[in-house]
């Protein structure tokens, strides 16, 4: 059986999903948040600010407020679209994602690999490793990067 589970929630610092597709909203502002929707093919969207670590969640959208999300276990294959603010990304291990609208990006230890997607005056940092950054071809005439680390 193939089940959906779609829920706006408010005033929530944690939430866990299990084995099916979550597609969650929450309509107010997080701190210190916790998300982990588990296997599905997964959507969260904050309509408020957030600061929270996340994981297993395929898709994350902000609103037009300051955020800073934490990728932890490995994040892999991700869309994030931070919306306005100033946005802050940390890869808190290895982790490959699309950004876009991320003012500042932090790679962790290890392989990280971003595509920038509609970020402009992006500063990305992305630590040790074997890093690889890419942007869609219609930003690669603006100047979006600041790269402290590369040589």
């Amino acid at each position: 059986d193939n089940y959906l589970n779609t829920l706006t929630i408010s005033n929530v610092e944690s939430i866990v999903g299990g084995t099916v597709t979550d597609i969650i909203t929450i309509d107010t502002e997080v701190t210190g948040g916790g998300f982990n929707l588990g296997a599905g093919n997964d959507s969260i969207t904050f309509t408020d600010g957030v600061t929270a670590t996340i994981s297993s969640i395929e898709t994350i959208t902000s609103a037009a407020e300051d955020d800073a999300i934490t990728l932890v276990a490995n994040y892999s294959g991700g869309t994030l679209d931070l919306g306005a603010g100033t946005d802050y990304v940390f890869f808190a291990t290895a982790g490959t994602a699309t950004i876009s609208n991320a003012e500042i990006i932090t790679g962790g230890a290890g392989v990280n690999v971003i595509t920038l997607s509609g970020s402009q005056n992006t500063s990305v940092d992305l630590g040790t490793g074997d890093d690889k950054i890419i942007h869609i071809e219609q930003y690669a005439h603006r100047p979006i990067l600041t790269l402290p680390n590369e040589k």
